[in-house]
């Protein structure tokens, strides 16, 4: 599970993981962040691509696309606090 650090919540709770698409043996999918300069923007990627390994067994390749829209996921992430 890849959390985020400032909010301590998953990833996929808070709607960061978007289209995602699984081909074959190759996991694809959007990471869409709340700000373009977000600080662990890095390890996301590193941290995602381990996720998946170490939980789906014959994955190829991984294929992590950063974006970030400040708007939609501000509401998101106030939803998915509220809400635990």
């Amino acid at each position: 599970m890849v959390r985020d650090p400032d909010l301590n919540r998953d990833i996929v709770t808070l709607g960061f993981v978007q289209n995602l698409s699984i081909k074959g043996s190759d996991v694809s999918f959007d990471l869409v962040l709340t700000t373009p300069s977000c600080p662990v923007r890095d390890q996301f990627v590193v941290e995602c691509e381990r996720a998946i390994r170490t939980g789906i067994q014959g994955v190829g390749r991984v294929d992590v696309r950063l974006s970030s829209s400040v708007t939609s996921h501000v509401n998101t992430q106030k939803e998915a606090i509220l809400r635990a």
